[in-house]
């Protein structure tokens, strides 16, 4: 089909019959929260700590990765206290909590986990609403 048979076609059409599309927009469920959370890191997995908090960032939802104190380095392996923002992508939080973030980062497996890495803790005081 040609551009001119395009055109010709788009001219002809009555565009006043039609009627406006309505645009619906809807947040339900699509909340967004933040949680505190500390990471134990292995030292002998040969990643570096941006490189952890970088594959953190690349988790489905997780928005924003903050670090809450300065990361203490012990002889085998470092902690880190972390404020995670993310959504939850029509989930309970919780659910989205222990399901996605904390299953994703515990996975020994290269591709879809962090090599290393460990959640030693989740502060539940801390979550809310943002």
């Amino acid at each position: 089909m040609s551009m001119k048979t395009i055109f010709n076609n788009f001219r002809s059409s009555d565009l006043s019959s039609a009627e406006p599309l309505q645009e619906v927009e809807t947040r339900e469920g699509f909340r967004n929260y933040k949680i505190t959370m500390f990471l134990k890191m292995d030292k002998s997995s040969n990643i570096d700590i941006n490189q952890i908090f970088g594959k953190i960032r690349a988790i489905p939802g997780v928005i924003t990765l903050r670090q809450e104190e300065a990361v203490v380095d012990r002889a085998t392996y470092w902690l880190a206290e972390v404020t995670v923002k993310y959504n939850t992508r029509g989930n309970p939080s919780r659910n989205y909590i222990y399901n996605i973030l904390v299953k994703q980062i515990n996975s020994e497996k290269e591709l879809e986990g962090i090599p290393g890495c460990k959640v030693y803790g989740i502060n539940w005081q801390t979550l809310q609403e943002i």
